[in-house]
């Protein structure tokens, strides 16, 4: 079974016996099934501990990630259906058809959930039971992950545009770009990558290769990053460094070299490229622990990137191929 979503773990505690239990979530991409397995006394289970559903196969393929909050999972599949399951044994709590293709992750922030979909719509569903609170339509398709700070969600669309949205009314509260934006700094394609927001910037990743820097209060271009390839791997921050990871243009044919930037938030500077070897294109998130980032590539190689130590090539820590 191939995946497209991210593992996710959970750290649950026994209250009677103080047990320590880890749970890894992973969602198969065609089967549309979300399997557990645990972590116990040190020990993996060899099989799934949970499954869901418990029989049978899922109603559409999973794309995009699961998150983890409020002590359940939420997903949606390719056919349109958002669903949340209880995170200790995956029962379903509940799941909300939005008859449209959904290849977004969820954000959840307190009790709503916002999910971006093909229907060119950014829902507001309630954690509880799923009914919705509103929705905003946008000018394109949403595919990328929406990020949630300050009463805000933003989220980018396949039209070019990145919108910032009361997450309490549903409305507008600006759009990127703007009438005044000068056309060199207008997007050229849409954007995929999930953004970030550090110290009142929001970094929007585009599939053009810039990294747009917008204040997040007035959506106004605060730095246009150009990094000259593809982003479609969502960053990462650590501390007051944005890691940005571009991919090639053909995984077969493209003699340009993925690489890895790391973005000065303090300055919008950026780092020497950290180069990957040729075809090794990057679609995958970032993963960051303390310093170290980690880089899983199309070649299903992964390397690791310490930010604290300059460096010019990143460190291969296997051929996920080969693992035994």
């Amino acid at each position: 079974m191939s995946f497209y979503t991210t593992p996710v773990v959970s750290d649950i505690t026994d209250q009677s016996t103080g047990v320590l239990t880890q749970i890894v979530y992973i969602g198969g991409w065609k089967n549309g099934i979300i399997y557990a397995y645990t972590l116990k006394d040190g020990v993996w289970s060899t099989a799934p501990e949970y499954v869901y559903p418990r029989q049978g196969i899922g109603t559409g393929d999973i794309v995009g990630n699961i998150t983890l909050a409020n002590n359940s999972i939420y997903f949606a599949t390719s056919d349109g259906t958002v669903y949340a399951l209880t995170a200790t044994d995956l029962t379903l709590e509940w799941s909300k058809k939005i008859d449209t293709k959904i290849w977004s992750a969820p954000a959840v922030d307190g009790n709503t959930l916002f999910i971006g979909c093909f229907n060119k719509n950014l829902y507001a569903l309630n954690t509880t039971d799923g009914s919705e609170k509103w929705h905003y339509q946008a000018a394109g398709a949403i595919n990328s992950t929406p990020v949630v700070a300050n009463n805000t969600v933003y989220v980018g669309d396949y039209d070019r545009d990145f919108y910032a949205i009361d997450t309490n009314s549903g409305k507008l509260i600006w759009k990127f770009p703007a009438a005044d934006t000068a056309t060199e700094n207008i997007p050229e394609n849409f954007f995929w990558a999930e953004p970030v927001v550090v110290n009142g910037v929001i970094y929007a990743p585009n599939l053009d290769g810039h990294v747009y820097a917008l204040d997040t209060a007035t959506g106004k271009l605060v730095k246009d990053i150009s990094l000259g390839s593809s982003i479609s791997s969502s960053p990462v921050v650590i501390g007051n460094k944005i890691v940005v990871a571009t991919s090639v243009a053909s995984y077969a044919e493209s003699k340009q070299k993925a690489t890895v930037y790391i973005i000065d938030a303090s300055d919008y500077s950026v780092s020497v490229p950290i180069e990957l070897p040729l075809h090794e294109a990057v679609n995958a998130p970032l993963f960051a622990d303390g310093n170290i980032v980690y880089v899983h590539t199309y070649k299903d190689n992964l390397y690791s990137i310490n930010t604290a130590a300059p460096q010019t090539q990143p460190t291969l820590l296997f051929d996920l191929n080969t693992l035994k």
